[in-house]
């Protein structure tokens, strides 16, 4: 049975007078429902409510054996038939991969030749670039190795003079 707004009031001002914090009073009048709607669920109600779910249960079992042997006999029968399909199928197909892989095979041996050919040419000319490439990369090195020599050589000469200059500012 749910508490009335003036017996919810009452308990709360009695149990404040009593426990000092209204907050743990609060949270013992939430377990006693405010309404009629949140009553508790009686056991007789939960029993019910199971021997209904118990009933459906049951019913859905009868259910799912009849489809279930329906299922099965379908099955049968267009299994049965797809094998024959399949094996119709499977004839033909044999027919045209052997005469596919025979043509396959003749296009094959052509394209190897060419293939070949072509890599042999491509071959040769990759040498001839890079023979000419190596000369390049080989000629343009040596010039820059030798600037970069210059440049330091000319700057430990500058260096060896701003070392003896300083000898002389600051005297013997």
């Amino acid at each position: 049975m749910a508490l009335t707004e003036r017996s919810r009031s009452a308990l709360y001002q009695g149990l404040t007078d009593l426990i000092e914090d209204e907050v743990a009073v609060g949270e013992l009048l939430s377990y006693f429902p405010a309404r009629d709607v949140e009553e508790p669920a009686t056991k007789e109600f939960v029993a019910a409510q199971i021997a209904g779910v118990h009933r459906e249960f049951a019913e859905l079992r009868g259910e799912t054996a009849t489809m279930g042997s329906e299922l099965r006999g379908e099955m049968a029968t267009m299994g049965s038939e797809l094998r024959g399909e399949m094996a119709t199928m499977s004839s033909e197909l044999r027919g045209e991969m052997a005469t596919m892989s025979s043509e396959l095979r003749g296009e094959m041996s052509t394209l190897g030749s060419d293939l070949r050919g072509e890599m042999s040419t491509m071959g040769a000319d990759l040498r001839g670039e890079m023979a000419a490439m190596e000369g390049r990369i080989i000629a343009s090195s040596s010039a820059q190795l030798r600037t970069m020599i210059q440049w330091t050589v000319g700057l430990l000469i500058s260096l060896i003079g701003l070392v003896v200059a300083m000898g002389f500012l600051q005297g013997p």
